[in-house]
């Protein structure tokens, strides 16, 4: 197994920024706003998102019906 890395993907880079440019994001959020640019499935963004939220990218609080991400670093 590999030692985990400090340093973003580029998919994470891309994630982060929608993040960081609404100060917090659902992962529908985010998936609606990549879906634009390419096709890709909800689950890669979620999966995407909680594994950020383990390496300490990302900040997760529960709200009525989703989780909301909130980025840990500026």
């Amino acid at each position: 197994m590999r030692p985990a890395s400090t340093t973003l993907t580029e998919q994470e880079l891309e994630i982060m920024k929608i993040v960081w440019d609404r100060k917090q994001a659902t992962v529908r959020d985010v998936y609606e706003v990549l879906l634009e640019r390419r096709k890709l499935a909800y689950t890669t963004v979620m999966t995407m998102m909680k594994i950020m939220e383990q390496k300490g990218h990302l900040t997760k609080t529960a709200d009525e019906k989703a989780f909301v991400y909130t980025p840990a670093k500026p």
